[in-house]
C-alpha cells in the first residue's frame, strides 16, 4: 500500500517508522528539520566541550503520554527521573506565566480567574456533570477573560 504521512514530527516519524516495514511511505515535512518539538542542541560546556541538550521535549510523564513512554522504552530511549519543578514562560507578547510560584504582573491580572476555574472543574468531577460545551464556549459563558483563555488555558490544554 502507498501512504502518505504529514509532518515529521514525533508522531509521523513514529508512524513512518512502523507503516515502513510493509508499506511505501512518502512523509511530507514543510519545515527544515524533521522531530517537530523534538529538538537537541549542543550547548558549550565549561570544559570547552559541547553538551547535547534536549530543548524541544523535556519532560514525559509516563502517566499523561502511556503510549509514547512505551515507545521510548521500546526503541532504548535513555530517561532520567526528573523532579518538575515548575515553569515559567515569556511569550512574545511579553506575558509571563508560571507554575511555581514565581509571581508575574500576568499573574497577579489571572490568579483570580485561575482559583475559579479550578474550583469550577472540580465541582464539574465531583457531580460527574457533562459540559457538553467547547472549552472556549465554556469559559465565555462563565465570563473568563480572553487574555485568560489565550495565555493560560489554551497552553496548558494544547500540551494535553
Amino acid at each position: 500500500m502507498r501512504v502518505a504521512i504529514v509532518g515529521g514530527g514525533l508522531a509521523g516519524l513514529s508512524t513512518t517508522s512502523v507503516l515502513s516495514r510493509r508499506h511505501d511511505i512518502t512523509l511530507y515535512e514543510a519545515g527544515a528539520r524533521l522531530g517537530g518539538h523534538a529538538l537537541t542542541v549542543h550547548a558549550p560546556r565549561s570544559d570547552g566541550g559541547l553538551e547535547p541538550v534536549d530543548v524541544g521535549f523535556i519532560l514525559l510523564h509516563r502517566d499523561y503520554s502511556p503510549a509514547l513512554s512505551a515507545a521510548f522504552v521500546a526503541l532504548g530511549v535513555e530517561r532520567t527521573a526528573a523532579r518538575h519543578r515548575g515553569l515559567t514562560v515569556l511569550r512574545g507578547n511579553g506575558v509571563e506565566w508560571t507554575t511555581n510560584g514565581h509571581e508575574t504582573p500576568f499573574a497577579r491580572r489571572v490568579v483570580g480567574e485561575a482559583r475559579r476555574l479550578d474550583a469550577s472543574c472540580a465541582r464539574m468531577v465531583e457531580d460527574e456533570a457533562g459540559i457538553e460545551l467547547s472549552i472556549g464556549d465554556y469559559l465565555r459563558r462563565e465570563g473568563f477573560t480572553d487574555e485568560f483563555a489565550r495565555n493560560c488555558v489554551d497552553p496548558f490544554v494544547s500540551v494535553v
